[in-house]
């Protein structure tokens, strides 16, 4: 999730969040909380449903019933102009300009691709840090770095709704399901959010809706 330029929040939940109200008949109402506190939101009842890129864990499990909606994957953006011949994390990587944010799990797999590019005797990876992900970009671009890795997600917001000048090299990888959560035992809203699920996929509202944001990729609708 993102806010626009006039604080407005949007994003692919934003809209796949309208989209399973509608199906229900519902006017959603969007409440912001910080990550580390969306589940006990929940539970003290002051939400319905969390949309938030929740990974769908067992320890998440015992607590909240999941619908998953989409994956969540690590992708690597190359210059849109003047791509760097990357295929993906895989030997295309060994003695690349990338840029990572610090303790990503982009930052995680490119150290253990670079040391998978050492131990075949080719040049490691040569990762560098900034969480800043428009300079990032911008590096990117200006051809100062070979590539950036962050969230697939991001990485096509940047794509679809912003002017930066970058594409995916390869597929998204690493991916995990996400889910909308609803309180354990809450069966009815849960089939609810199923079903209505069920319906967008089926009348191609899902599958629009990753479109437009740059998420085709992390459908679960294959």
């Amino acid at each position: 999730m993102y806010h626009d330029a006039s604080g407005r929040l949007v994003g692919s939940e934003v809209d796949l969040g309208k989209a399973l109200a509608a199906q229900l008949g519902l006017t959603p109402q969007f409440v912001e909380a910080a990550f580390a506190t969306v589940i006990p939101t929940l539970q003290a009842k002051q939400c319905d449903v969390i949309m938030a890129q929740l990974y769908i864990k067992p320890e998440r499990e015992k607590v909240v019933d999941f619908v998953p909606y989409v994956y969540s994957g690590t992708g690597i953006a190359v210059s849109k102009e003047h791509p760097a011949p990357i295929t993906g994390m895989d030997g295309s990587l060994c003695g690349k300009k990338v840029m990572v944010a610090v303790g990503t799990t982009a930052e995680s797999l490119s150290r253990t691709q670079s040391k998978k590019c050492t131990d075949t005797g080719n040049p490691p990876v040569d990762i560098n840090l900034n969480n800043h992900a428009d300079v990032s970009i911008q590096q990117v671009q200006n051809g100062q770095m070979d590539a950036y890795l962050d969230t697939a997600e991001s990485l096509g917001y940047y794509m679809t709704k912003t002017a930066a000048k970058i594409q995916l090299a390869g597929h998204p990888f690493g991916n995990i399901m996400i889910g909308a959560a609803t309180l354990k035992g809450n069966t009815g809203l849960h089939t609810a959010i199923q079903q209505a699920l069920s319906e967008l996929q089926g009348n191609g509202t899902y599958g629009r809706i990753l479109e437009q944001w740059g998420q085709t990729d992390l459908s679960i609708k294959k």
